[in-house]
């Protein structure tokens, strides 16, 4: 019997090692970096708060390039034809930043209104940026 017991700890023994080298690989996988998540955007959202109809709203966004290798822009689009955007790159090195100017004309818009703008990259990990502009429009003249 004491040596079935002795088997037995040993089995154990090496089931246990077994189980932390296969936990080990599983963490050491897991922390590898994708570069996900690695444009950084100050804002995502910008709040003109309430306004009148009929202006053209203007601001600027920044966009940091925090991956190891140039990304390209490949296009920015927005949600409505209302929303111009501007920008002077297309290629952004790394550690490199952007800014993209956004025009909001309110022309013929009420109420809330949010819209968002969608950068497309190239980076097979982070290949859309989403920010948006928002307003409450609280009337417009003719």
């Amino acid at each position: 019997m004491n040596k079935q017991k002795i088997y037995n700890r040993i089995v154990q023994l090496k089931l246990t090692r077994i189980a932390l080298v296969c936990i080990a690989i599983l963490l050491i996988g897991c922390s590898k970096d994708n570069n996900a998540n690695k444009f950084y955007l100050a804002n995502a959202t910008y709040d003109f708060g309430n306004t009148s109809g009929n202006q053209i709203l203007k601001t600027t966004f920044i966009i940091d390039n925090l991956f190891d290798v140039p990304t390209e822009i490949v296009a920015v689009n927005s949600s409505c034809k209302c929303v111009k955007t501007t920008y002077a790159k297309k290629l952004l090195q790394p550690n490199e930043s952007m800014e993209i100017a956004v025009e909001f004309d309110t022309k013929g818009f009420r109420g809330m209104q949010k819209k968002s703008i969608t950068i497309e990259t190239n980076h097979k990990n982070n290949k859309y940026i989403r920010f948006s502009v928002q307003t409450h429009i609280e009337g417009f003249k003719d």
